[in-house]
């Protein structure tokens, strides 16, 4: 079993890296390696950041993959530090699961990494029967080495020694 240290990444630019101090930025710096680790160790093909689905409120959905042949979104969310983003993963399941109920995609997932989330919250939205779940059934939620484990050729053995080294300040 491999961690992600082991894959020939672009080690000097993730290293190069300033400490993750903007949310946004953290969430950036994420999806830019989930797509580098999809286009070298996963034979999926995928598109990110596109419109796909417009909100009630009008506005649009712009998930951060697709999974093109699988027709299946990933939805990928980081917390390094603790905060009110645990309260968001309901309404991202809810979003997620009327752009499949209007046949925008098959399925999707909502993929977590980081050291930040409230644990209780986070095993309560993975397991299959907490009742976001249940009104949610076609989207699923899953941890970083999970998401390795399903999309790609590698997996993780440790994960002090995982992604948690991209975020070292």
């Amino acid at each position: 079993m491999r961690t992600i240290q082991d894959y020939p990444l672009n080690t000097q630019r993730i290293e190069e890296c300033e400490p993750m101090e903007n949310k946004s930025k953290d969430g950036k710096k994420y999806e830019k390696v989930v797509e580098e680790i999809l286009t070298k160790y996963s034979k999926h093909k995928f598109e990110v950041q596109y419109s796909h689905h417009t909100l009630p409120d009008g506005t649009k959905q712009i998930p951060d993959i697709l999974l093109t042949e699988l027709d299946e979104i990933l939805s990928l969310k980081t917390q390094t530090v603790s905060g009110t983003v645990d309260q968001k993963i309901a309404h991202e399941l809810s979003i997620l699961q009327d752009t499949v109920e209007a046949g925008n995609a098959s399925k999707a997932t909502i993929v977590l990494h980081g050291d930040g989330w409230n644990p209780k919250v986070k095993s309560s939205y993975m397991d299959p029967n907490h009742r976001f779940r249940k009104v949610c059934p076609d989207v699923d939620v899953i941890v970083h080495d999970e998401f390795l484990r399903r999309y790609t050729t590698k997996e993780v053995v440790d994960r002090k020694d995982g992604l948690d080294k991209f975020y070292d300040t």
